[in-house]
C-alpha cells in the first residue's frame, strides 16, 4: 500500500509538472499569436520590402516580447490554480493531447528559430569593397584648422593626411545641428524629407525605423558594422545605432593609458578575426562644449589662462550680450582651439593604426564634422538659430587612392547627404537604395548646397527654462513678448549657395544675400542692393524649386526615454537643461 501511495503521490507530482509545462508553452504560443496579431502588418511589409532587417527585427521584436512575456505569466497562473486544487484531471484528455503537440512544436520551433537568427547574417554577401572608416568630428569648423588654411598648427595630422587624399573645400552640412546632419549623413536625405529637426516631437528628435540607413544597407551588403559614438544625443534610444552590430557610447568609457576609447575600439576591430570588412562610424566629440576634455591639450593656446570659464550659457547670451566681454569669448575661442588639435592627434594614431596593419590603402576614410560652433559671431554662441557659414560650413577629406586624387582639392558645393551614396558606390552598392544625394566620385560643378533650419522648439525650450523658476515658464508662444530679445530667432531659415550667392531666406520674410568669396563672415547683406536684384530672385526661385521637390516625412515617433546617464550627457552638452 505504502507503494502504491507513493506512486500516486509521484504520478500527482508529475501530473501537476505536467500542466505547470503545459500551460507555460500554451501560454507562449498564445502570446506569440497576439504579437502577431498587434502586429502593423503594413509596416512589417514596408521594412522587408527595404530588406531593413535590422528595424523589421527591432518592430517585431517588441509586441513579441511583450505579448509572450504576458502569455507565459497567464498560462502559468492558469495552471498553477489548477494544479494547487489537485485536479490536473479537470483538463479534457483532448486538450492535454493537444497542449502536448503545440509544447513538441514550440521545444522545435524555438531552437530552430535561434539557429535562423545567428546563420542567417553568415548567408550575406560576401563584399569585394574596401573597409569603412567614417569619423564625424562633432562641431568643428573647417577655418580652424590649419589643413585649411588656419594659422595655428591646429591639424598637423589632418595636414599630412590631406596630402593622400581629396580635400573638399566647401563642404556643407544640411543643417547646423548634430541630429538633422547625422540623420542626412546616415540617409541621403534632407530633414525636409528625414524629418529629424527642431519640430520634432519631445525633447529629443528621432531617426525614425522606417528609413534604412547607410549602416543597414552596408550590413545588408555583409559589412561587419560598429558604431563608435561620442554623443549622448546619438543613442539607441533616438534611433541612430539602427544597423550597427555593435553601438558602443565612448562618453561612458574612461581613457586607458591616455587612449582615447575610440582607439581602442578601432584597434579591437581590427585585431578581430573576421575576414570581412567593416564599416566603421565615429563620431568625436571632444570640440562641443564645455571644451575640457583632455588635460594634455586644455589651454595649449589660452591667451587668457587666469579666466575659470570654460562654459557658455548660450541662452543667456542670447539676450544679454554683456555677459561675456571680449577676453570670455577669446577664451572659450582659445579652448576651442585646443580640443581641435587633441582630436588631430587622436585621428593621427587611428591612421597610424590602419597604416601598421597594411590595410590603410585598403581602407576607405571619410572624416567631415556635423556643423561648426559661434564665439561671438553675428551675437550668437554655440550653433543655434542661424545657417551662416561659421555654422554650417565642415571639413571633409576622403582617402581612398583607388578612387580619390590624393592631394587634389575640389571646390565643388557638396554635402554631407552626398556621402550616403558615395560611401555605398565604393562598397559596390550605389543606386540601390533611395537618395538625395550624389556619388562624390563623379563631377560635382555647379551644384548647390540646400540647408534647413527649422523653427526652433527645442532651443526656445531651454531658454525658456534657464531664464524662468519652475511655475514662472511661459509657453512658447508667450516667450517673445516675456523675452523680446528671442523674438527675432523665432522662424524657419532656409539657405541656398550656388555659385559665388548664398541666399539665407527666414519665415519672418527676412532675407539675406552674401558673396562669399569676398565675404566669407557674411557681414555685408546684399539683399537690397539693386546691383543684385536679378541674382536674388533667381536664388529664390531655386530655393522654391527645392523645397517643392523635397519630400516631407512628418515624424510620427512617440517622445523618447532616456536614462539618468543619458540625461547628465545632454545637459552637459547644452542639449536640455
Amino acid at each position: 500500500m505504502a507503494v502504491a501511495g507513493s506512486g500516486r503521490n509521484l504520478g500527482t507530482r508529475f501530473g501537476r509538472l505536467r500542466l505547470l509545462l503545459a500551460g507555460a508553452a500554451t501560454g507562449l504560443i498564445v502570446g506569440a499569436c497576439l504579437a502577431v496579431v498587434a502586429l502593423n502588418v503594413s509596416d512589417a511589409r514596408e521594412l522587408a520590402g527595404n530588406r531593413q532587417w535590422f528595424a523589421l527585427a527591432a518592430f517585431v521584436a517588441s509586441p513579441v516580447g511583450v505579448w509572450t512575456s504576458r502569455g507565459l505569466l497567464m498560462g502559468l497562473a492558469v495552471a498553477s490554480v489548477l494544479a494547487l486544487l489537485g485536479r490536473p484531471q479537470f483538463v479534457p484528455k483532448r486538450l492535454q493531447a493537444t497542449v502536448w503537440r503545440l509544447l513538441v512544436l514550440a521545444l522545435i520551433a524555438i531552437p530552430l528559430l535561434t539557429i535562423g537568427v545567428k546563420v542567417a547574417p553568415l548567408l550575406r554577401p560576401r563584399p569585394d569593397g574596401p573597409n569603412i572608416v567614417l569619423i564625424v568630428l562633432d562641431t568643428t569648423r573647417p577655418d580652424r584648422l590649419s589643413l585649411y588654411g588656419y594659422h595655428r598648427p591646429t591639424a598637423p595630422e589632418l595636414e599630412e593626411l590631406g596630402s593622400e587624399a581629396t580635400v573638399y573645400t566647401e563642404a556643407y552640412a544640411t543643417s547646423s545641428w548634430t541630429p538633422p546632419s547625422h540623420a542626412s549623413l546616415f540617409t541621403g536625405l534632407y530633414p525636409c524629407a528625414h524629418g529629424v529637426t527642431q519640430e520634432s516631437p519631445g525633447d529629443i528628435p528621432r531617426l525614425p525605423s522606417r528609413f534604412l540607413t547607410l549602416a543597414e544597407a552596408l550590413w545588408e551588403s555583409g559589412f561587419r558594422t560598429t558604431g563608435i559614438n561620442g554623443n549622448g544625443i546619438l543613442n539607441a534610444s533616438t534611433g541612430f545605432s539602427q544597423g550597427f552590430e555593435e553601438y558602443h557610447e565612448t562618453w561612458k568609457l574612461e581613457d586607458q593609458q591616455g587612449r582615447h576609447p575610440a582607439e581602442i575600439l578601432l584597434e579591437s576591430i581590427l585585431d578581430s578575426d573576421s575576414d570581412r570588412p567593416f564599416f566603421a562610424f565615429i563620431n568625436m566629440i571632444e570640440p562641443h562644449r564645455p571644451y575640457n576634455s583632455s588635460r594634455e591639450y586644455f589651454g595649449r593656446y589660452d591667451r587668457h589662462p587666469q579666466l575659470d570659464l570654460v562654459d557658455i550659457d548660450w541662452a543667456k547670451y542670447l539676450v544679454d550680450k554683456d555677459l561675456y566681454d571680449s577676453d570670455d569669448l577669446q577664451h572659450l575661442s582659445d579652448l576651442y582651439d585646443s580640443e581641435i588639435q587633441y582630436v588631430d592627434a587622436v585621428i593621427g594614431r587611428m591612421v597610424e593604426l590602419l597604416r601598421a596593419r597594411n590595410v590603410l590603402d585598403e581602407t576607405l576614410l571619410v572624416i567631415t564634422a556635423d556643423h561648426g560652433e559661434h564665439f561671438g559671431e553675428h551675437g550668437l554662441l554655440a550653433h543655434r538659430f542661424n545657417l551662416y557659414e561659421t555654422n554650417v560650413r565642415v571639413p571633409l577629406l576622403i582617402r581612398y587612392p583607388n578612387v580619390f586624387r590624393p592631394g587634389a582639392r575640389d571646390t565643388s558645393h557638396v554635402q554631407l547627404h552626398d556621402l550616403f551614396e558615395t560611401i555605398l558606390a565604393v562598397a559596390g552598392s550605389g543606386g540601390r537604395y533611395p537618395s538625395q544625394g550624389s556619388n562624390l566620385d563623379v563631377d560635382q560643378k555647379g551644384r548647390t548646397a540646400f540647408l534647413e533650419y527649422y523653427f526652433p522648439l527645442l532651443e526656445l525650450r531651454v531658454v525658456r527654462d534657464w531664464l524662468f523658476r519652475p511655475g514662472l515658464r511661459p509657453e512658447i508662444a508667450d516667450l517673445a513678448e516675456a523675452v523680446p530679445e528671442v523674438k527675432p530667432f523665432m522662424r524657419r531659415l532656409r539657405a541656398i549657395r550656388s555659385g559665388r550667392l548664398k541666399l539665407i531666406w527666414g519665415s519672418d520674410g527676412n532675407v539675406e544675400l552674401y558673396d562669399i568669396p569676398t565675404d566669407p563672415e557674411e557681414l555685408t547683406d546684399l539683399s537690397e542692393h539693386e546691383d543684385y536684384a536679378e541674382e536674388l530672385e533667381h536664388l529664390k526661385a531655386q530655393l522654391s524649386d527645392q523645397i517643392s521637390g523635397c519630400i516631407g516625412q512628418s515624424p510620427t515617433e512617440q517622445p523618447i526615454q532616456l536614462d539618468e546617464e543619458h540625461i547628465r550627457q545632454l545637459k552637459s552638452l547644452g542639449y536640455i537643461r
